[in-house]
């Protein structure tokens, strides 16, 4: 029976040209023809001369390591004349630790960019922290299995963003910049920490999101109501994955790839000229555009005043509460005067952000005629 050829990967160690050109230069410097040389290296016949030079043009891929020792030799030579190109070789990373970086490497550039340059550098740092420390490098399958938990978790991530985009969408207020940035930050945390407690700790769960909606009735972005609902649909969804088996749920290479093409293909569809709109609330898309213009001439107003950007950008999600009184109540009434009071009341410097408020209100009776349905 035929014993079959050893396979090498790619990685292994190939007989560089560089190494050849350094053994005719010690040849050289010991003033050998490469037919003298073979005579010292006691190799005769006629194919002793020929593959000599051949190893010194490299093209001998994998030369015994009896060979060179009689080469060095017979040159006067050592292996020591050799050892800043074996060295070079030698301090590359392990053969299974390239492997498995490549097949890493294919997966990640299928992934959204982010998550990609994430687990790319988690990869990395633990790969290089196992070969600093001594300890035995992962596998590449061990490896792979690791990127694709970490590309299952940017997949349900991006899921999470359409439903929260979704959501809001269907709230009954003006869905600005602001609202959208809460929006998904609060539900990124509901997410989280629904994540941290399914399978450690799930006693810890409802202290967790009872600081996280705390939190989000902090920021006064939106109403409290508003708030619950967002946590209630974050929960809904949850559960609804975490029922069909999806939260454990991991997509192959090829899945991941197939669903970056279908990413692609959808971008693409959105940029084409010819898309159908959904129809929209005039006055909702109206009052959307109003805030904007609104924001905008508060924002120059107040950097006018030398309100540093940091500061005005802070007061950015306040204005969006200040955009619902304007809208439900009358100038100068006792009803808004006191809803100002208690929005600017639960800010950290009260004074200031009444100043705010100011601006802001008279900027919204300015342009409040851009409300009417003439003006579109």
């Amino acid at each position: 029976m035929a014993k079959s050829k050893k396979r090498r990967t790619r990685d292994t160690f190939v007989f560089p040209a560089e190494l050849g050109a350094r053994l005719r230069e010690l040849r050289k410097r010991a003033g050998l023809t490469q037919k003298e040389l073979a005579e010292l290296m006691g190799r005769r016949g006629a194919t002793a001369r020929p593959r000599i030079a051949r190893l010194e043009l490299g093209s001998i891929k994998y030369p015994t390591i009896a060979f060179i020792a009689d080469y060095l030799r017979a040159c006067r030579a050592g292996f020591d004349d050799l050892g800043d190109i074996l060295k070079r070789y030698t301090s590359q990373p392990r053969v299974i630790e390239q492997k498995g970086t490549r097949a890493v490497q294919r997966l990640i550039k299928n992934l959204p960019a982010k998550a990609g340059e994430g687990v790319l550098f988690y990869d990395a740092k633990t790969t290089i922290y196992k070969r600093f420390a001594g300890e035995k490098p992962l596998l590449p399958k061990e490896r792979l299995l690791r990127t694709r938990k970490m590309g299952a978790t940017a997949i349900q991530q991006e899921k999470l963003r359409a439903w929260l985009a979704e959501v809001v969408n269907n709230l009954d207020i003006v869905p600005t910049l602001s609202v959208r940035k809460f929006a998904a930050d609060y539900g990124s945390k509901v997410w989280a920490i629904l994540n941290q407690t399914r399978k450690k700790k799930p006693e810890s769960r409802l202290g967790m999101l009872h600081e996280a909606r705390k939190w989000a009735e902090e920021q006064n972005t939106v109403p409290e109501s508003v708030v619950k609902h967002i946590q209630d649909m974050v929960l809904g969804l949850f559960k609804l994955m975490e029922k069909s088996g999806e939260l454990d749920y991991l997509p192959s290479a090829t899945e991941i790839k197939a669903r970056r093409a279908r990413k692609k293909r959808q971008a693409t569809a959105r940029r084409r000229p010819d898309i159908r709109i959904a129809a929209v609330d005039p006055a909702g898309a109206r009052q959307g555009k109003v805030f904007g213009v609104i924001q905008m001439e508060v924002n120059r107003e107040l950097e006018a005043n030398g309100m540093p950007q940091d500061k005005r950008l802070k007061y950015l999600r306040r204005e969006a509460g200040l955009f619902r009184i304007a809208l439900a109540t009358e100038p100068g009434s006792d009803q808004r005067k006191q809803q100002v009071e208690e929005l600017v009341a639960k800010t950290s410097r009260p004074a200031e952000a009444g100043k705010v408020a100011e601006v802001f209100l008279r900027q919204f009776e300015r342009c409040k005629y851009l409300l009417a349905p003439e003006h579109k």
